[in-house]
């Protein structure tokens, strides 16, 4: 369900312009959702953790991104946290990197 499937019908003999929007964004949410939870996933294996909190703007209303990155978790038998509010923590981690320097 994964690579394969997105974005799997349009090729050379596809009228791009024929694909639905709505279509074309859930296989967008797709790879970026699989490629998140992939790197994610990995990385906590490398570190022995088990709960991986995920955040950012992007999550927000975004429950086909949830449901990806649940299911890589639960493949890993890893467990996904989802911050509440989180829209703001890229800014924030931002500014305490910064004034660490």
């Amino acid at each position: 369900e994964f690579t394969a499937a997105a974005l799997g019908k349009i090729n050379n003999n596809v009228d791009v312009n024929s694909a639905k929007k709505e279509d074309i964004i859930m296989s967008l949410i797709g790879s970026i959702g699989e490629n998140i939870g992939t790197i994610a996933t990995l990385m906590a294996e490398n570190h022995e953790v088990k709960h991986i909190i995920f955040c950012g703007g992007f999550l927000i209303r975004n429950k086909p991104l949830k449901q990806i990155l649940s299911l890589l978790c639960k493949y890993k038998s890893l467990k996904p946290i989802f911050l509440d509010n989180s829209v703001f923590a890229g800014a924030i981690g931002a500014l305490n990197f910064n004034n660490s320097r």
